[in-house]
């Protein structure tokens, strides 16, 4: 406290002056009147005041001193005698706070803050901070620029190809579009809400006008504002709304880029083998057509007849052979009812589970299919042999009259030897033969070559089917098992989809190229032909002993696996198996080897462009080894995936980030426009002139978080400043940092039991 010395003594006339006394005698304090403490404070100002007294003199009065010895209060004071004769009362000592900038006086007096303004300010000075926030408030402001990009992106994207540069990031901002766009929302949408706010109370506006704003800061928020205040306003559900478009402008950036497929379809030339008779060239160079068959052309279709015997039963019941060739299923197994108008009937998927389903184990070469191709259709023509045996025998092996029943390839020998290989190895023994009884007839190979057809020929001999006859002896070759069948061949025409490289028949039709041909006439229709087939067919795993079941024996017993018949159940003969069941193993099996004799080279894959099986000279084909391939034109799908633009979410974006957009400008403008400090929404808010918070005079001009930064340390208190009194009343206060805690501090706890006003 600073002293003041006697030489501003000039013109101080006190009432009265106490008495000197001793320095030791008791002191008490005397409270003047209002109009007295006015007077005697503008006595002792500073350069007036003889003596030093504290500030809490200067408001209180001069001490009342005992009398003893004290001049009469009609007798003048000299300077010196008031020096000597007044002992100064300091006031108490002040409360150090844990923020040394801050300084709480005990007795109540304000609180001494460093840098607190004591000078008058002009409103909303320009600082450091304030500037840099400014700009960081317009970078944000502007930020909704960025979802408009997108949009703009979304929109040029369509359709464009995916795996772009630009394509890529667009996608990322989409997926961080959802997270984003409510967070930049309630940034630029709260700080211009608050703008408004002190915009309309600097002009005057209704309290609850400025709750609800400031308020509304959520969707939530709005709602529940309204609802505390009772009152449902046109500004209420102005302020729902656009928190509304905080989710919705989320959802529309993550919505509004998607993926979709397109397709590019171009042709294709394919070449695919032949069958039946829809190549002569081609069925007069199979392997069964030489004198005594082709050596190498033999073993090779009794390797790879094997290898579909052996494949797993997965690989049987599927569309495609081992080799991914393309097998046709029994046009006889599917329902002509639901033949649409040009004939296609649909194979369903489903329908297709069982060897039984298909004409043959292996399916058809097939040169020239797109490897990279998405997806392919085309269609083939083709044909089989279809079986129809109605007629079965059980004879002993020793009798007669099943070796008189013996045709073109067992009948030379008298049925000596029917179940062995006398030319080639005496030694070799098989379980099962083949033959045919029916007569030889030039004219019918010469019409089969000829492609007659069944419509312009009335001769009879054209019109009956020939026959097969397939036996089995027993395990100790007593007894001798034969079915007798006659064989046709149906032409059919087969839909062919693939995708990835996976194909299936998914429809087909009695074929309309080669329908007209006599069904009667068979691949079987020449001597040579047949009778190698058979003899080759019937010893086609070159090895057995009599009594022994070959794999051939098995498989149309039922036998998934026939290489493996031990533990297996099996019908007892042939003879048991039922009758379709019969006509379809016995003829798929035919099927197959036939089919594997025409070219088996061309079964097994790596078989080059198809060009080369589509050559007009047809004899070096054959000579190469090849197949004279059936030309096709495959239809070829390559899909590649686009993007997709959803415009109604591109429209909805758009409309919520311009709104942002706008809100946000709206906000800056009103914020440039204020001239009062920022003192809304914040709890320094509650320390402008509040007379409960002891704070010293100024600092109106502060904003309330420079307040709040002034004021971090000092600790308040929403409590009782009326704690004695059996009514209290909450305030928000100041409270001496230096109470202990749940002591008798200045401002009470707030209690359940008392009342307040």
């Amino acid at each position: 406290m600073q002293s003041i010395r006697p030489s501003s003594f000039d013109g101080f006339q006190p009432r009265s002056l106490p008495t000197p006394v001793s320095q030791n005698a008791p002191v008490s304090q005397v409270s003047p009147s209002p109009q007295e403490s006015q007077q005697l404070a503008e006595d002792f100002r500073p350069s007036q005041v003889p003596l030093s007294v504290s500030a809490h003199h200067l408001l209180s009065g001069p001490p009342d001193l005992p009398a003893q010895g004290s001049p009469s209060p009609s007798d003048p004071a000299r300077p010196s005698e008031v020096e000597d004769s007044v002992t100064p009362v300091l006031s108490s000592d002040p409360i150090r706070s844990k923020d040394p900038h801050i300084v709480v006086s005990r007795d109540g007096e304000p609180i001494s803050v460093a840098n607190w303004p004591t000078s008058p300010e002009r409103l909303r000075r320009p600082t450091y901070w304030g500037i840099l926030f400014t700009a960081g408030g317009t970078i944000l402001t502007f930020a909704p620029v960025a979802f408009l990009v997108l949009a703009a992106l979304a929109a040029q994207l369509h359709n464009e190809p995916t795996g772009s540069r630009l394509g890529k990031n667009a996608e990322t901002f989409t997926q961080l579009g959802p997270t984003i766009f409510p967070i930049l929302f309630a940034a630029i949408a709260g700080q211009a809400l608050k703008n408004a706010a002190r915009y309309v109370a600097e002009g005057g506006a209704q309290l609850g006008t400025l709750e609800l704003l400031m308020a509304s800061q959520t969707v939530w928020g709005t709602f529940e504002s309204q609802v505390l205040l009772r009152k449902l306003t046109a500004v209420g559900a102005h302020l729902f709304i656009l928190w509304a478009l905080s989710p919705i402008g989320g959802q529309a950036s993550l919505r509004i880029l998607g993926k979709s497929t397109a397709t590019i379809t171009n042709t294709s030339s394919l070449a695919y083998l032949p069958t039946g008779m829809m190549n002569v060239q081609q069925y007069d160079s199979s392997s069964f057509a030489t004198g005594s068959g082709s050596a190498n052309g033999g073993q090779a279709a009794n390797t790879l007849y094997n290898a579909a015997l052996l494949a797993p039963a997965t690989d049987k019941s599927g569309p495609q052979d081992i080799w991914g060739n393309i097998r046709i299923p029994w046009i006889e197994q599917l329902n002509g009812s639901t033949a649409d108008s040009n004939g296609w009937m649909a194979i369903s998927a489903a329908d297709m589970k069982s060897p039984d389903n298909f004409t043959s184990l292996v399916g058809l070469p097939v040169v020239g299919l797109p490897s990279t191709a998405n997806a392919s259709s085309f269609s083939m023509q083709s044909a089989y042999l279809s079986l129809d045996c109605t007629e079965q025998y059980n004879a002993s092996y020793d009798a007669s009259w099943w070796r008189t029943h013996l045709g073109v390839v067992w009948n030379s020998t008298g049925g000596n030897g029917t179940f062995q290989q006398p030319y080639e190895d005496p030694f070799v023994f098989t379980s099962f033969y083949l033959d045919s009884v029916s007569p030889q007839m030039e004219k019918r190979v010469d019409a089969l070559l000829s492609n007659q057809t069944a419509s312009n020929s009335t001769d009879p001999d054209f019109h009956y089917k020939r026959n097969v006859m397939f036996g089995t002896w027993d395990e100790y070759a007593t007894s001798v098992y034969i079915r007798n069948c006659s064989v046709s061949q149906t032409y059919v025409e087969s839909y062919v989809n693939c995708t990835r490289g996976a194909c299936a028949v998914t429809k087909m039709r009695p074929s309309v190229e080669y329908g007209a041909l006599n069904p009667n006439l068979t691949v079987l229709e020449q001597t040579t032909q047949l009778y190698n087939m058979f003899r080759q067919m019937s010893f086609s795993l070159d090895q057995g002993h009599p009594g022994d079941v070959q794999p051939t024996t098995l498989y149309i017993q039922g036998l998934p696996a026939p290489y493996v018949s031990y533990g297996q159940t099996l019908p007892n003969t042939i003879l048991d198996i039922p009758y379709d069941t019969f006509n379809v193993r016995l003829g798929s099996l035919m099927n197959t080897y036939w089919q594997l004799g025409i070219s088996p080279q061309s079964f097994t894959g790596d078989l080059g462009p198809p060009e080369k099986y589509l050559s007009d000279n047809s004899t070096d084909i054959l000579v190469q080894g090849l197949f004279n391939g059936v030309p096709a034109s495959a239809t070829v799908f390559t899909y590649y995936e686009i993007y997709v633009c959803n415009y109604v979410w591109l429209a909805v974006l758009i409309a919520c980030s311009v709104v942002l957009l706008l809100t946000g400008i709206v906000g800056s403008v009103l914020k440039a426009l204020c001239r009062s400090p920022e003192m809304m929404g914040y709890v320094a808010s509650m320390t402008y002139d509040n007379p409960f918070m002891k704070l010293p005079p100024g600092g109106s001009a502060l904003g309330a978080m420079e307040r709040a930064r002034l004021l971090r340390r000092v600790r308040v208190r929403v409590g009782d400043v009326e704690k004695n009194n059996d009514v209290g009343h909450v305030a928000f206060a100041c409270i001496e940092d230096s109470v202990p805690k749940d002591t008798n501090d200045t401002v009470g706890k707030l209690r359940r039991d008392k009342t307040y006003l």
